[in-house]
C-alpha cells in the first residue's frame, strides 16, 4: 500500500469530469491522484475524510488534485438509500453578483452587501415558474445571500448552490426576491433540469437508437460527440446552444443520423451521415419516440428533410423492408431500435442470488 501527503489548498465549487456537466462541493488538495487512486480514501488524524476522484496531470499542474468531501458523500448514501440513485435536483438558473454600488443602487437596493442578479432561466428547470431574469435573490430558505453568491451554513461559507446540494428531488426551496423594486417570495418543487443531461456522460445504461434501411440514427449527446467526433459545426452548435438559447423546446431529441450500414438500398447516402433530422414527408420529428411512429406509418416513400441546405433523403419502404433481414443478419442487428435508456441487465452470475 502506498501513501501520499498534502494539505487542504481550496475548498469550492469544482466540474466533476465523471459526467462533465455536474458541479458540487469539492476540496483541492496537494496530495498526488494518480491513475487508479480515483476511489481511495483520504485520511486525517486516522478517520475519513473523503474519497479521492480527479486531478490535473503533469502536463497542466502540478500538485493539483481533488478529493469529494463528506457532505457529497452522505448526500449519495441517503440518495441510494431506497435502492435507486435519483441524482442531483437543480435550479435550472444563472446568477451574477451584486457588488458595485451604481448598479445595486439602479436596481433599488439597499447598500447592505446582499443579493445575487438572475441572469438566465431555463424554461424546463423547477424555478421557471417563479423566477425570471432580473429579479435579485436575497435569501433562499431563509439564509441571506451574500452578494458574492456565498451563505452561511452549518458554520461555513459556502456558495449558494450548496443549499440546494442537500436537497432530493420533490424537496422545496424558499427564495426571498426582490423585483421591480419590491419584495416578493416564493417556493419551488426542486428536480432535475432534462436539458443537461444531453451535455453529460452517461453509464450503464443502453444507447437510444434506430436502424432503418441500414441508417443509424441517435439522439444527440456528449458520448455520441466524443464516439464519432463529427467536424459539422452544425453538430456542434446544437450541442453547444442547446441550453443557453433554448434548443430542447423545438427539439427535445437532436436526432443526426450518425452512421450508415452499407447496402444496395442505401448506395451513395454517405454525404447525409452526419446530418440532423429536421422532418418526414413533411411531419416534424421532435423526439426519437416520433421518428420510430412515422417510420411504422404506411407509405409510398420517405422523404427525410435535414437541418440546412441540400437536397432532402429519399427512400423506398418496400425496398427497406425487402432488405431489412438480410441488413440485421450481416451486421448481426440484434434490435433495429431502442426507444429508452433501460440500464444494462446485469451478467447471471453477477445478480443477487436470493
Amino acid at each position: 500500500m502506498s501513501v501520499t501527503t498534502g494539505i487542504v489548498s481550496r475548498i469550492d465549487f469544482q466540474l466533476y469530469t465523471h459526467s462533465s456537466i455536474d458541479q458540487h462541493l469539492a476540496i483541492q488538495i496537494s496530495a498526488q491522484i494518480n491513475p487508479g487512486n480515483s476511489g481511495g480514501p483520504v485520511m486525517q488524524n486516522a478517520k475519513v475524510v473523503g474519497v479521492a476522484f480527479q486531478g490535473y496531470s503533469g502536463d497542466v499542474a502540478q500538485g493539483v488534485a481533488y478529493m469529494v468531501p463528506t457532505p457529497v458523500i452522505s448526500r449519495f448514501l441517503k440518495d441510494v438509500s431506497d435502492g435507486r440513485y435519483d441524482g442531483y435536483v437543480d435550479l435550472g438558473i444563472t446568477y451574477g453578483k451584486l457588488q458595485n454600488p451604481a448598479q445595486r443602487k439602479f436596481l433599488g437596493l439597499k447598500d447592505d452587501g446582499r443579493g445575487v442578479l438572475v441572469e438566465t432561466v431555463v424554461a424546463a428547470g423547477p424555478c421557471a415558474k417563479i423566477l425570471r431574469p432580473g429579479d435579485v435573490l436575497l435569501a433562499i430558505d431563509n439564509h441571506p445571500i451574500a452578494s458574492d453568491g456565498n451563505v452561511d451554513l452549518e458554520g461555513d461559507h459556502v456558495e449558494m448552490p450548496e443549499v440546494v446540494e442537500r436537497k432530493f428531488r420533490r424537496d422545496s426551496v424558499k427564495f426571498d426576491i426582490w423585483r421591480d423594486k419590491q419584495s416578493t417570495s416564493g417556493s419551488v418543487q426542486l428536480d432535475t433540469v432534462p436539458p443537461y443531461l444531453m451535455q453529460s456522460h452517461k453509464y450503464d445504461v443502453r444507447p437510444r437508437y434506430i436502424v432503418y434501411g441500414g441508417l443509424l440514427f441517435q439522439p444527440l449527446s456528449l458520448d455520441l460527440l466524443e464516439a464519432y467526433q463529427p467536424t459539422d459545426l452544425r453538430l456542434r452548435h446544437f450541442f453547444d446552444f442547446y441550453v443557453i438559447d433554448q434548443l430542447y423546446l423545438e427539439h427535445p431529441d437532436v436526432i443526426v443520423l450518425t452512421n450508415i450500414l452499407p447496402d444496395p438500398i442505401n448506395s451513395y447516402l454517405a454525404p447525409y451521415r452526419g446530418g440532423i433530422v429536421d422532418s418526414i414527408n413533411g411531419k416534424k420529428i421532435h423526439t426519437l419516440e416520433e421518428l420510430s411512429k412515422v417510420l411504422a406509418e404506411p407509405a409510398d416513400r420517405l422523404v427525410v428533410d435535414l437541418i440546412g441546405d441540400g437536397p432532402p433523403l429519399v427512400l423506398d419502404p418496400k425496398e427497406i423492408e425487402a432488405a431489412r433481414e438480410r441488413i440485421r443478419q450481416r451486421y448481426n442487428v440484434i434490435r433495429e431500435q431502442n426507444l429508452e435508456e433501460a440500464p444494462i441487465a446485469k451478467a447471471p452470475d453477477q445478480q443477487t442470488k436470493t
